[in-house]
């Protein structure tokens, strides 16, 4: 059992890193100093990407690729991608079939 003092404090996770310790937003601070964007427009941008090529490279259904990158909805697949990679999932389908000969 937990004393009730220790469960009113608020929980800080550090991570050892090395021989500093660093709490996660530090970690997130680094990584956006480093990159140049947030770890989640990383993750973002991760996605879109491989969206992209699914929707360049395969039969799969729109709905089947926005599953496939883990974005549930379609209306934010579809606008997520257009800020991301400049077009829509079927926009960037159609440049495909008709670059191909």
């Amino acid at each position: 059992m937990v004393p009730a003092s220790a469960q009113d404090e608020p929980r800080v996770a550090w991570r050892s890193t090395g021989r500093s310790l660093r709490t996660p937003n530090h970690v997130i601070r680094l990584f956006r100093a480093k990159s140049g964007r947030t770890v989640v427009g990383h993750v973002r941008r991760r996605r879109l990407r491989r969206a992209g090529h699914c929707s360049r490279s395969s039969t799969m259904s729109i709905p089947a690729v926005a599953a496939a990158v883990s974005i549930g909805e379609l209306q934010s697949f579809n606008k997520a991608s257009r800020r991301e990679l400049g077009a829509s999932p079927r926009a960037l389908r159609t440049r495909r079939r008709t670059a191909v000969p």
